[in-house]
């Protein structure tokens, strides 16, 4: 009996944790030994379920035991390290590049640790705005990125990307009616990606319990600094932003969350119905309506804790879904 806990020398909660802990392997076990259905899809729930009740306990634990107040004297030498960081990198974002320059002047890059929301109307372009991100984070950086979509399936998502990296026309890839001249493009952005570290989990879950798990897993073993998820409004739980901003900074990574508005009047209102409005660190609006052409967007800095706020004017290519820095005189 060495190895097991003795809840008699245990505090109350102490108690009450491996009291939970003990009814939630019992109801593990008993769906297991019950369970006469051995296909994949009911084995993975089962599995799920275990996880989500273990994780919510281990939660708690470490919320009580993990201690709020930091001493100046440690915290000083953690900002002394970031100030000596960031002034061995002049002029460089001292957060994750987003692969467009005045977006980064203004918000100094994506800060692990931090949650940012893009929200725009539908078909404006969000998903493709935060693709072309993440393939900057994978391709031109060669860092690891997690992608959560629950709109597309892996390989719809990787076309979209091919059809970005390369400027061929997405309609062309759909129907394969391209010219012979698009296959060294084609071929550019796919070995592009084949070398580039992009995970896309394509799970249609609506469950903030099975995403956190799943980022949780995939963070820990791909150590990814940037997380994409496309998108909130397919979340089943309103107010998930506090546990999304918790693993942020659980694994100091940043995590991009897409969500849908029905205008500007109507943006704030389902921010705030996700509570992004009240725990995202940065608030990113695209806008393609009040623009002078149909190619001509904007992103609006609505909110920055860690810099400035501000505008960045864009051009969008559609049938590339590919964003560019507009050009000014």
């Amino acid at each position: 009996m060495g190895g097991i806990p003795n809840p008699l020398h245990a505090t109350m909660s102490e108690r009450d944790t491996l009291r939970r802990l003990i009814d939630a392997c019992a109801q593990t076990l008993n769906a297991a030994i019950r369970s006469g259905d051995y296909s994949t899809q009911h084995v993975r729930e089962i599995v799920s379920a275990a996880n989500q009740k273990i994780q919510i306990i281990a939660d708690e634990t470490e919320w009580r035991s993990s201690s709020a107040a930091v001493g100046l004297r440690s915290s000083v030498k953690d900002a002394f390290q970031v100030i000596h960081h960031r002034h061995e990198r002049k002029g460089a974002a001292p957060g994750l590049p987003t692969g467009f320059v005045k977006l980064d002047e203004l918000m100094g890059g994506f800060m692990p640790g931090s949650l940012i929301a893009l929200a725009s109307e539908a078909c404006a372009g969000k998903s493709a705005l935060a693709a072309q991100i993440a393939a900057h984070r994978a391709v031109e950086d060669k860092q690891p990125v997690c992608v959560f979509s629950m709109k597309r399936s892996a390989t719809e998502y990787t076309l979209r990307l091919i059809a970005a990296l390369g400027s061929v026309d997405r309609q062309h890839l759909r129907d394969g009616n391209f010219e012979e001249d698009d296959w060294p493009s084609v071929t550019k952005a796919i070995t592009q990606l084949s070398d580039a570290k992009i995970l896309v989990d394509a799970t249609t879950t609506q469950s903030i319990l099975t995403l956190r798990s799943r980022m949780r897993a995939t963070l820990r073993m791909h150590k990814a600094k940037l997380v994409v998820i496309d998108s909130l409004e397919l979340m089943d739980k309103p107010d998930c932003a506090a546990d999304l901003r918790g693993i942020a900074r659980e694994f100091d990574a940043a995590v991009l969350v897409l969500a849908q508005s029905r205008g500007a009047v109507d943006v704030y209102a389902r921010l705030r119905d996700h509570s992004l409005e009240d725990h995202a660190d940065a608030i990113l609006l695209l806008d393609r309506n009040q623009t002078d052409s149909p190619e001509s967007a904007r992103l609006i800095v609505a909110r920055n804790r860690n810099g400035r706020t501000g505008e960045v004017k864009l051009r969008y290519f559609p049938q590339f879904a590919w964003f560019e820095e507009a050009r000014t005189a």
